[in-house]
């Protein structure tokens, strides 16, 4: 019974420090909105979203999801990339001057079925360890292109 008491008092206080370290970590960021043109070749061509000047931190992995907005709403995963850190032990960010993501079929699929529209919203979001946001992260513009 003692031996209970006291690992429940060490899970307590454990779960009382991660609350602690938690506050006073900095938020993490919203994702970023771009509105973007829509190719002419959407319904036919191979479509990739272009990620240019992002900038993570060296020592935190970054995955990026993209999301087309549909009625305000994530609502069709793009495709998805990441960046690996230099090391646990850097500091500072790094720049990548762009990355290319492969578009999954649904955007297509929903280009087909929805009334033609001109642009589309793209929301990116940034996941480091264990699925949380990294609170310095940013990609300084979006595009999407057509390529056959």
């Amino acid at each position: 019974m003692t031996h209970s008491i006291a690992i429940i008092g060490l899970l307590v206080a454990c779960a009382a420090g991660e609350g602690r370290q938690a506050k006073d970590a900095p938020p993490p960021a919203p994702p970023q909105i771009f509105t973007v043109p829509v190719p002419a070749q959407a319904a036919t061509a191979q479509l990739f979203v272009v990620l240019r000047d992002v900038s993570v931190p060296k020592n935190t992995p970054v995955r990026f999801r993209l999301y087309a907005l549909v009625n305000g709403a994530d609502s069709i995963a793009l495709g998805s990339t990441a960046v690996p850190a230099i090391s646990r032990q850097a500091e500072g960010a790094q720049t990548i001057p762009q990355l290319q993501v492969t578009v999954t079929d649904g955007l297509r699929a929903w280009l087909k079925t929805a009334p033609r529209s001109d642009s589309i919203r793209v929301s990116v979001r940034a996941f480091g360890d264990a699925n949380r946001e990294p609170a310095q992260w940013r990609v300084g513009s979006l595009a999407i292109v057509a390529r056959r």
